[in-house]
């Protein structure tokens, strides 16, 4: 099925948090601590200055106009909206643990489960 040209800022903005999940993944299993950091770091970022942006736009643009267009809310659409509150939950977490620079293993391996289970990323994707 061909995606109306409309959604294609949004499919991009979907690439781009995967690409952010993966990195997390990557270093969570390969990086030290510095770099665990560093990757955390951006993703604060990404999260900020796009992320955030692309969640509004689901919530306030495309949700209204698919419920326009269904008599109840979907189950998918229920999941997207407990989506973007995990999504919020797991970056305002990231975000103290970068400020007080305490990006431990453990603690990091939770974050990044629940971004994968978030983000819809199987344990054995290799997207890049």
């Amino acid at each position: 099925m061909k995606r109306h040209p409309a959604l294609t800022p949004l499919s991009r903005d979907h690439h781009n948090g995967l690409v952010q999940a993966l990195r997390l993944r990557r270093v969570a299993t390969d990086g030290d601590a510095s770099a665990r950091l560093v990757v955390a770091r951006e993703f604060v970022e990404f999260f900020r200055n796009e992320e955030r942006v692309h969640l509004r736009d689901e919530e306030e643009e495309l949700f209204p106009v698919l419920l326009r267009h269904v008599p109840s809310q979907p189950a998918p659409l229920r999941e997207a909206r407990v989506q973007h509150v995990q999504l919020e939950g797991f970056a305002r977490k990231l975000d103290i643990a970068v400020a007080a620079g305490i990006v431990d293993r453990e603690t990091w391996m939770r974050r990044e489960s629940c971004l994968m289970h978030t983000s819809g990323l199987r344990s054995d994707s290799s997207f890049r």
